[in-house]
């Protein structure tokens, strides 16, 4: 990201980048990124599970 003088901030969820003379930005949605976090780590947790029982990956 260095290479592309990129700024980003997890906390904010914000990433800056230089576009001609100024400089763009590209925001991130807070309630989206929990969503997303708390299915994929519902979803583990459910494959886990069925490993444990004998069935298949999914």
């Amino acid at each position: 990201m260095a290479a592309f003088m990129v700024v980003a901030s997890t906390l904010y969820q914000k990433i800056k980048f230089p576009v001609g003379e100024g400089i763009g930005e590209v925001l991130g949605d807070r309630k989206k990124a929990r969503k997303c976090y708390v299915e994929e780590v519902w979803t583990e947790q459910k494959v886990a599970r069925a490993q444990t029982n004998g069935y298949p990956r999914v």
